[in-house]
């Protein structure tokens, strides 16, 4: 299924989604907001994106970009993004909403795809990994160079004495 094309001058609009290919898409998304929330050091909150047709013919995109994630956040205390794309059963992924998770990813943030039929426990277990092993790396990382610092001290108090 190809994305609307732009007509010349006029924004690309898209239809509304039939509710039933979203109908256990948006009961899993409330439930991970919820679940999310009760994660230690992770705040998440919903993002809707859209263009609304206003009075005088003209369109406004609100909110975030085309194919922002669903779900955002920040997780303590690296200060990572969080983006979440929630799908159901019979949703698919879009062009716009893989060039986010591209670019999320290249900026060092943590960007997931969950779809409800795997069911919210995977879902969180699957984000739970993610943010242990991303903490686990930080750790690493910050031991090393703390272990760097003490060892070039370490050096030069022996090159100032010696």
């Amino acid at each position: 299924m190809s994305a609307p094309r732009a007509v010349a001058g006029k924004p690309r609009i898209r239809k509304p989604r039939a509710a039933s290919t979203r109908a256990d898409e948006l009961p899993f998304m409330a439930a991970l907001l919820s679940a999310l929330s009760g994660l230690p050091g992770v705040r998440v909150w919903r993002q809707n994106v859209g263009t609304v047709k206003l009075g005088d013919g003209r369109f406004f995109h609100a909110g975030p970009p085309r194919g922002a994630a669903d779900i955002a956040g920040i997780v303590a205390p690296g200060g990572w993004f969080l983006a979440i794309e929630t799908k159901g059963s019979h949703t698919r992924t879009s062009d716009e909403q893989i060039a986010y998770a591209e670019m999320i990813g290249a900026a060092g943030g943590i960007y997931l795809r969950l779809n409800a039929k795997d069911g919210l426990e995977e879902a969180i277990a699957a984000v739970r990994v993610v943010i242990e092993g991303r903490r686990q790396a930080a750790e690493k990382l910050a031991a090393e160079a703390f272990a760097k610092r003490a060892a070039d001290r370490a050096e030069r108090r022996l090159s100032e004495h010696g």
